[in-house]
């Protein structure tokens, strides 16, 4: 038998999977980040050599029997991205049969059974891409404001603290923030918050839970973090629509995925209304998903597909509950 290995590579740790033909996942193990652009490509070819290697002790697989490993890595944003990884893999992996995706790729493999369609990602970061029936991929620079991108949780918790001192210095409206942000970030008051991000050289920030804040708020009604959210939802939404319409993506029912942590866990309609009124003015009948599974089950699809390519719809469906149920029998997810 041939089985299937998945990876999801982030900024801070990576998650494998390794799963039979039957979607049966047989072993799990983690690592360090892998995004070549923070650790460095050395670094990450180490980290993804260690982590295959544990996931064949763990399930007692030899390199023979894999049939695909699928490798979704932050950071594989251009072709050089991908021959620089490449270069810097073992042998041993390089003798398995392999791709490396952006890890746009594999969020948006959790959402759809399509081959094509339109992805928005926004964690901690903001990505998008887009693929045409073609098999045509059109994406973003997903680097920082100055370079075309926006969106994703720091930027809107960026947002939120620019409002909030506005607030607080009375040179803008009111807003809860104000009053609510301290607390939710531990500190005693603003004068807090403002010392922290100061002597921090500005990232402090990031490391409070600030767009649950944001969301939490917007629930109640505050006018200053709906606006916050309606902007982000739409800033993301046009550039995506943007990708759409210039690849062609203009008519029928296009699958458009949604992933991340800012799409899974924001419960104000205000960032989706946003989102969703851009993709319609350039695809009026899109098909919206907000993906809820982990990235990793995405890598472990698309590396199954690739092993057989003929599956029709029927069998990449039934991969997804067997994914799943085996991932919480181990206590993956």
């Amino acid at each position: 038998m041939k089985y299937a290995i998945g990876i999801d590579g982030g900024g801070t740790k990576t998650l494998g999977i390794l799963a039979d033909r039957d979607g049966r996942v047989l072993a799990s193990a983690s690592a360090g980040g892998t995004n070549h652009q923070i650790c460095g490509a050395s670094t990450a070819g180490q980290r993804l050599a260690g982590l295959a290697f544990a996931l064949l002790e763990a399930a007692g697989v030899s390199t023979r029997e894999i049939g695909f490993l699928c490798m979704g890595l932050a950071g594989a944003d251009r072709r050089e991205d991908v021959c620089l990884l490449e270069r810097h893999l073992p042998e041993f992996l390089r003798e398995i049969p392999h791709g490396i995706w952006n890890d746009v790729w594999i969020a948006f493999a959790t959402g759809t059974v399509s081959e094509w369609g339109a992805v928005s990602v926004s964690g901690t970061g903001h990505n998008a891409a887009v693929r045409t029936p073609e098999g045509q991929t059109f994406g973003i620079n997903a680097l920082k404001f100055p370079l075309g991108n926006a969106g994703g949780g720091r930027m809107l918790t960026d947002w939120a603290l620019h409002m909030a001192f506005r607030a607080w210095e009375h040179t803008g409206p009111e807003t809860l923030l104000t009053r609510e942000l301290p607390q939710a970030c531990g500190q005693k008051d603003s004068a807090g918050i403002f010392e922290n991000v100061y002597n921090s050289q500005y990232t402090a920030q990031y490391d409070w839970p600030v767009p649950r804040l944001v969301d939490d708020l917007a629930c109640r009604g505050d006018p200053v973090c709906r606006e916050l959210l309606g902007k982000l939802g739409a800033v993301q939404g046009e550039i995506l629509a943007g990708l759409m319409h210039h690849a062609g993506l203009t008519e029928g029912k296009v699958p458009v995925v949604l992933a991340g942590s800012i799409y899974q866990k924001t419960a104000s309609p205000v960032l989706f209304d946003a989102f969703y009124e851009k993709i319609r003015g350039v695809c009026p009948d899109a098909q919206f998903t907000v993906a809820q599974r982990p990235p990793c089950t995405g890598a472990v699809l698309m590396a199954l597909k690739q092993m057989v390519p003929s599956a029709g719809d029927d069998l990449r469906l039934s991969w997804l509950p067997t994914l799943e149920k085996t991932l919480k029998e181990k206590e993956v997810v």
